[in-house]
């Protein structure tokens, strides 16, 4: 109960700082304050240990990447990663999950 609490209590200002966002208008500002959150998000979640997988132009690893495409790309060696879908992420050692990419043949 305790980590929870302490998990939401830094997520908080975050979610503080979306009600402002959604409240303002659209336009410059608005997406200025949306990457703002976007930053200060993956800060907290920094903190807590999380970290992304690299994956753009890596060499593919099935323990770390989903591969769910693949291409025939030119002046990219084969089995490296050409496009990440969806960012991969892990807490540690561990993988909470893969990145879902394409890779080159």
């Amino acid at each position: 109960l305790f980590t929870k609490g302490e998990l939401l209590k830094a997520l908080l200002p975050i979610l503080d700082n979306f009600e402002r966002a959604s409240a303002a208008p659209a336009g410059e500002e608005y997406k200025a304050g949306m990457e703002m959150i976007v930053r200060q998000f993956e800060k907290a979640l920094g903190d807590m240990g999380l970290s992304e997988i690299e994956a753009e132009n890596a060499p593919f690893d099935p323990e770390l990447h989903n591969a769910v495409m693949r291409e025939d790309a030119e002046d990219v060696e084969t089995e490296t990663v050409t496009q990440v879908f969806q960012k991969g992420y892990r807490l540690g050692d561990r993988v909470l999950r893969p990145a879902m990419v394409k890779i080159a043949n």
